[in-house]
């Protein structure tokens, strides 16, 4: 019998784990080499005690009528006894009652200690290829009533940052910007949507055809919908990239006929891909240190283009972050202008 185990059901002794009083004993063994169980009636479950004492070894000498010969005894001290480990009883507790208004949990700083490392890099999908560039840039105003900033209803909690978070892989970057970013964006824009029901997914999957009875699948980091008649509508993405990725001379495209090149470049049909699987315009991308939104103009329909590298080039607004204070207040406006841009298109 081990401690902390039920009874075997083996054992009798006239008592059932019911009937069984506190602190009954059981004794097992021979002599004065025996082992103690204790029973807990509350856990249901035996303890052992063990004798703690040395052993006295007792040497008796030769003589002329006898061989040497030993005995040995068990001091009697005082038994050490183990208690089955048992959890205290659950406390019956309540969520404490949001507190934080819309602006403290769009304005307070993220923690930006927890995304340190640089990450994986990993190699852009071949189908990239087929949707254009994207340039120039033009700067994306603010609308001029910040999509109802100052007056954005709702008490909130506050959100906080994981300790052991790590951006060594996408995963993990994902999991903190969640936290750091979007949670809290998430909260506030599901009180401000207009009464309409929102979703956001992580790898959320999209199929689409591109011709001759072919399909052709990308999976978005982050993605936005709302529900309208039992089906969800993409409305906004984001892409994430290891820190670092993002390098604003890359995305300086602002002259007549200039695109987004270098590694920018590979976002942006990165990003053109999921807008065109996703029949969206809002689109962008964030490292954890800074965020790009932007919003597609021309025709959808050229995005694609069956042969590599022949799509044209597609223009667009954007808006450039590099303050990681200021991110959450631009991701709020990024999503509630593509939400309110899209439920119109809808007719809602």
């Amino acid at each position: 019998m081990n401690q902390g185990y039920p009874t075997p059901a083996e054992y009798r002794d006239n008592y059932t784990d019911e009937t069984r009083p506190h602190g009954y004993v059981a004794s097992f063994g021979v002599g004065p080499n025996h082992v103690m169980f204790h029973w807990s009636s509350g856990s249901r479950t035996w303890s052992m005690q063990l004798a703690v004492a040395p052993i006295q070894f007792n040497v008796i000498p030769p003589s002329p009528y006898g061989s040497p010969a030993t005995t040995f005894t068990i001091p009697q001290g005082t038994p050490h006894t183990t208690a089955a480990a048992a959890f205290p009883p659950r406390q019956q507790l309540s969520a404490p009652p949001p507190a934080q208004s819309a602006r403290f949990i769009l304005e307070i700083s993220p923690e930006m200690g927890i995304l340190q490392y640089s990450g994986i890099v990993y190699a852009s999908s071949e189908a990239n290829v087929h949707y254009g560039a994207v340039g120039p840039l033009s700067p994306w105003a603010l609308p001029t009533d910040l999509c109802g900033y100052q007056t954005l209803q709702g008490l909130y909690h506050y959100v906080p940052p994981n300790p052991l978070a790590a951006g060594i892989t996408e995963g993990d970057t994902v999991l903190t910007a969640m936290n750091a970013f979007f949670q809290p964006v998430d909260m506030v824009l599901h009180q401000n949507c207009h009464g309409n029901t929102l979703a956001s997914f992580s790898e959320s999957s999209s199929t689409v055809p591109i011709g001759n009875g072919r399909t052709q699948t990308s999976r978005v980091d982050r993605s936005w919908a709302f529900q309208k008649n039992g089906t969800w509508i993409k409305f906004a993405v984001v892409e994430f990239k290891r820190r670092g990725a993002l390098v604003e001379a890359e995305w300086n495209a602002t002259a007549p006929g200039s695109q987004v090149g270098g590694r920018g470049g590979k976002i942006c049909r990165q990003l053109k891909k999921y807008g065109h699987h996703c029949q969206t315009r809002f689109v962008a991308c964030c490292d954890g240190e800074k965020l790009v939104t932007m919003i597609l103009e021309g025709d959808s329909t050229n995005w694609y283009n069956d042969r590599a590298y022949a799509a044209p080039t597609t223009p667009a607004r954007s808006r450039w972050v590099v303050d990681s204070g200021e991110m959450k207040r631009h991701l709020f406006l990024f999503l509630k202008e593509a939400l309110e841009t899209k439920l119109r298109e809808h007719g809602m």
